[in-house]
């Protein structure tokens, strides 16, 4: 039994399904649509399938079907026994990210655990699926008492916060830790999943740890054995036991939440569609704590020598560096990404962000990128605009002889996306 179900999640793994991709679809219609037949009902434009086991169930399960990967297709996954993980060498991530939730979610399915579960669409292009979810299904949300997703990294994380922002309650949290093991405890560090789109709706929302590691990388790697024992776990979880504390409502920023995971997923620096202008009464105060703590400093400029788009655009993009971003003009980096006007707006708005661009600038266009709007006259527009102030910016700096240290993680990886 053990030898199936870990073969079946390396076959699932074999799967590069970027957002309505070929590949993304020929997955889900195996794995979840098909074995499952009338119970996978379609939910949204997004096609986000969803499946209830049981009735009266008060929880919802989340897990999305996209990965970051550039391509579409197969891929060969390697596992090694002795240590028990699965990972790649071709330089591209595994995609576990999120394929060990979809596959957690079919088995808890195929053990009868009473639920709701949701398999998201396009979590990875920002949370689009649960969006349109949280914006036309109300009343269906509210149903619940809590949403439990299974998309985060590492062995023991209970995350009581996304976006910085509570999305749990520590009862919760530490009720649902205390059910899955001594190690585990509530963790307030979570950036994004589907989950966090829900917190306004349903009071107890959380992340559990599913064992991967490196995520959009191309050292991503999966712990298979615990995510063997992890699914023995949580199909014994009375799940509708756990206390419901905190009330679904929109919840005040506890800490600094953006960069690049912010954009990706519609809030550059905590600029949430909901949020109007927080990052005026907000931003500049804890951006400004958040510098003390992490040893923000400002250094003399580099003399490394400048790349041409062309060469940019041969690049993979983890071998980038902060100086190609900050000194390449906005429009020769959006030639080197014009293979995906999304991923060139993502470089854009991180260079942004870096020096500092007008904060409305940024929120309007990970608006268009996030409700799939954006076209490259559009984008071609934006770059003319954000070009100026940026030149205008820069000027500034040299002027003053410094720029910023940027220290952005992002660029130590070659696939679309951000670390979770």
């Amino acid at each position: 039994m053990e030898l199936r179900k870990e073969a079946k999640l390396l076959t699932m793994l074999s799967y590069k399904r970027p957002h309505e991709s070929d590949t993304e679809s020929d997955f889900v219609n195996k794995y979840i649509i098909t074995p499952y037949g009338a119970r996978a009902e379609l939910l949204g434009p997004m096609r986000n399938v969803v499946i209830t086991v049981g009735e009266g169930s008060t929880t919802l399960f989340s897990c999305h079907t996209d990965t970051v990967h550039y391509k579409s297709g197969f891929q060969e996954v390697q596992f090694d026994a002795n240590i028990g993980h699965a990972y790649k060498n071709d330089g591209e991530c595994l995609g576990a990210d999120n394929t060990t939730g979809v596959w957690l979610m079919l088995e808890m399915i195929d053990a009868g655990v009473p639920g709701t579960y949701v398999f998201h669409r396009g979590e990875e292009r920002g949370g689009i699926g649960s969006t349109w979810i949280a914006n036309n299904k109300k009343d269906w949300l509210r149903r619940f008492k809590r949403a439990v997703a299974f998309d985060r990294k590492g062995e023991d994380s209970v995350i009581s916060s996304q976006r910085g922002r509570a999305c749990c309650s520590q009862d919760f949290a530490k009720a649902l830790a205390a059910k899955l093991g001594p190690e585990w405890k509530p963790d307030p560090t979570g950036t994004f999943t589907d989950t966090a789109n829900y917190t306004t709706l349903i009071p107890e929302c959380t992340n559990l740890s599913i064992g991967y590691y490196d995520q959009h990388t191309k050292d991503e790697m999966q712990n298979i054995d615990f995510a063997l024992a992890l699914r023995d776990l949580i199909i014994s979880i009375d799940w509708e036991s756990l206390p419901t504390v905190r009330e679904a409502k929109e919840e005040p920023w506890s800490r600094p939440y953006g960069g690049h995971a912010g954009f990706m997923h519609g809030f550059p620096h905590g600029c949430g569609k909901d949020d109007k202008d927080d990052a005026e009464d907000w931003g500049r105060s804890a951006f400004d704590d958040w510098k003390k703590r992490n040893n923000f400093k400002v250094v003399p400029p580099t003399n490394q020598p400048k790349k041409t788009a062309d060469e940019l655009f041969e690049d993979e993009y983890d071998n980038w560096s902060e100086s190609d971003l900050v000194t390449l003009p906005l429009s020769e980096i959006s030639k080197a990404c014009k293979h995906d006007p999304v991923f060139a707006a993502v470089k854009i708005v991180e260079l942004a962000d870096a020096v500092q661009l007008k904060r409305t600038n940024c929120k309007e266009l990970a608006e268009m990128v996030v409700e799939m709007e954006l076209e490259v006259e559009d984008l071609n527009d934006r770059l003319t605009e954000l070009q100026k102030e940026h030149d205008e910016l820069r000027q500034q700096h040299e002027a003053l002889g410094r720029k910023r240290q940027l220290n952005l993680p992002f660029f130590g990886r070659s696939q679309k996306g951000f670390r979770r």
